[in-house]
């Protein structure tokens, strides 16, 4: 239905483009891939410098994470867990950067392999975890080309869409360099908060 809703699926948690359903299982405590706090944009399990000592991530399950999450008193929808970070990938992406040298991939790629391929496909294409994932977007950012594009949004005030403002329509938040967004659908009708519709749609509050 993305060609209603152009920047945004029409039922629970969607993305603001159409993918694929996948059948890859994720784990709702594992962390959101890229995700904002005051104005900085993180990858993954990352320590903040109002919290040193603290690593965490947004829970990208929310709060079918049960209880090692806990609701966020200023990102509605989102629930937060603590978590570990890998040493190499404890940085923050910034407009400008470089890959991390001498870095091998899940499969002991370097990133001069991914050059002109999808970094954000490599569960699907590659045999990825999520996890590894995620650490190749941070270590390969600029050849992934997340230093080099202007992501949709940074922070979550940059996700209202007037292509999509209709009645009930929520906007939800900044995850991955996208707005996650919903309106409400039957198929949530009725169904608990964070229900994972696969293709990264979830239900929130009938959405």
């Amino acid at each position: 239905q993305c060609d209603d809703c152009p920047n945004g699926y029409l039922s629970g948690l969607g993305a603001s483009e159409c993918t694929p359903q996948s059948q890859v299982q994720v784990d709702p405590c594992e962390c959101m891939d890229l995700w904002e706090w005051e104005g900085q944009t993180y990858a993954g399990c990352a320590e903040t410098a109002e919290w040193p000592g603290l690593a965490w991530c947004y829970a990208r399950g929310a709060e079918l994470c049960g209880d090692r999450a806990i609701r966020s008193e200023v990102a509605f929808g989102l629930f937060w867990v603590e978590c570990e970070v890998k040493p190499q990938v404890e940085r923050v992406l910034q407009g400008t950067c470089d890959d991390t040298p001498n870095y091998a991939d899940y499969n002991g790629n370097s990133c001069g392999y991914w050059d002109g391929r999808d970094c954000t496909k490599a569960v699907e294409d590659e045999g990825f975890t999520k996890q590894w994932e995620m650490d190749l977007i941070t270590n390969c950012a600029n050849t992934c080309g997340f230093c080099s594009e202007t992501p949709e949004c940074t922070a979550n005030e940059d996700c209202y869409s007037t292509e999509c403002n209709q009645p009930g329509w929520l906007n939800l938040g900044c995850n991955y360099g996208l707005c996650y967004t919903g309106t409400m659908d039957p198929i949530c009708e009725g169904q608990e908060n964070g229900l994972d519709l696969g293709g990264g749609s979830w239900c929130w509050e009938g959405r």
